[in-house]
């Protein structure tokens, strides 16, 4: 089996935060940002280096792309497709792929002066949250369907998802960085268990995928990826090896 574990393309929110206060994305959705132009270009790329890892480092030529349910992961899973050169390959979204939601995640978008920096903006007012933080997660994230119909038909809506979205508002149930870690680690052994013959594209978040960096290379470790930057690992007769890395392929020519 391999893993490999990537950060989703640059979002429109941060690549222009000013112009991120007037966008109707912003009105409607602050929580999920879509990819900018460059982004979708990033995850093509992306797929593409994916392609050609798997055929130098000689991994299972069978596939299987999950992601994060988050507007901007299922696009960049889309863009893996067509760098890998395979329409028929599936996006499967899972729940324990998705961004950690904690605090910090919620000061990036509720606040009215938040422009998706992680912990948001100085002025944190109370009587100025967004309605939406109050909702449960479940209902902020949009459902395979959905996202079958608004971003990739590619969104495989037949597959039942190892995890269920975890029951969480900006006042109740919030996740710490050790919980994260571990739901994203309980994903991967799932992932081990079922899939032993395949290499797993896996497309998250930076918290998620520090994560699941610490558990496939049993390091404790703050390592940051960059947009589009990947981890390759294959498994060994006791845990993994870490064989490729990097974010270089997302470089402009």
């Amino acid at each position: 089996m391999a893993v490999i574990i990537a950060r989703h393309g640059e979002r429109v929110d941060l690549s222009d935060p000013e112009g991120w206060m007037s966008n109707e994305q912003r009105l409607i959705r602050p929580w999920d940002p879509t990819l900018t132009a460059n982004g979708k270009r990033q995850a093509r790329t992306l797929g593409s280096r994916i392609r050609e890892e798997v055929a130098k480092l000689d991994l299972p030529q069978d596939i299987k792309v999950f992601s994060s349910p988050f507007t901007r992961t299922v696009e960049t899973a889309h863009g893996v497709i067509q760098g890998l050169e395979d329409d028929s390959l599936k996006i499967h979204t899972e729940p324990g792929l998705i961004e950690g939601i904690c605090d910090d995640w919620y000061s990036s978008w509720c606040y009215p002066e938040s422009v998706g920096h992680w912990g948001g903006p100085a002025n944190k007012p109370a009587e100025g949250i967004n309605k939406h933080a109050h909702l449960p997660l479940s209902e902020l994230v949009r459902t395979p369907a959905q996202l079958q119909s608004l971003v990739s038909d590619a969104v495989c809506t037949e597959y039942k998802q190892f995890t269920s979205i975890p029951n969480i508002t900006i006042s109740e149930n919030l996740e710490t960085f050790p919980s994260c870690f571990s739901r994203v680690s309980s994903f991967i052994e799932k992932l081990h268990s079922l899939h032993p013959s395949k290499t797993v594209v896996c497309i998250s978040h930076g918290a998620p995928l520090t994560g699941m960096y610490n558990h496939l290379s049993g390091e404790d470790s703050s390592v940051w990826t960059e947009y589009c930057g990947l981890y390759v690992f294959k498994a060994k007769d006791t845990g993994f090896q870490l064989l490729a890395e990097g974010h270089s392929h997302t470089a402009e020519n």
